[in-house]
């Protein structure tokens, strides 16, 4: 199964239970991974952890926009969806029952309907 979800035109998301890559033109990645009160994301050879008593994904992709914004390849708008996306796959999976992996394809659906809004 593919689970690529294509977010613009050189931009897609692999996201495999608590962890998403975002790929910018199949070239720059990011790798963001959320856990209980801690965001890491990694990008070249930097880190950055935060952490959060609340989950605000604007404000937390604002924070990881820091260490990527010299290679103008990503936006925080891309890091907030992908963000957004996580939290959305471990809803899903808690309340259909499903395996995060096999939510691939409704995650897809639900980026093609945010992109037509």
């Amino acid at each position: 199964m593919n689970n690529d979800l294509k977010l613009s035109e050189n931009t897609i998301v692999r996201i495999s239970h608590n962890k998403a890559e975002i790929i910018v033109d199949n070239t720059y990645k990011l790798t963001i991974v959320v856990e209980k009160e801690r965001v890491i994301a990694k990008y070249s050879d930097v880190s950055l952890a935060i952490e959060y008593n609340k989950f605000d994904a604007e404000k937390l992709a604002r924070k990881i926009y820091v260490i990527v914004r010299q290679s103008h390849r990503f936006s925080v708008s891309i890091i907030q969806r992908t963000l957004q996306l996580l939290t959305i796959d471990k809803f899903i999976s808690e309340v259909i029952g499903t395996k995060r992996e096999e939510n691939t394809e409704l995650l897809k659906k639900i980026i093609e309907f945010l992109s037509k809004s």
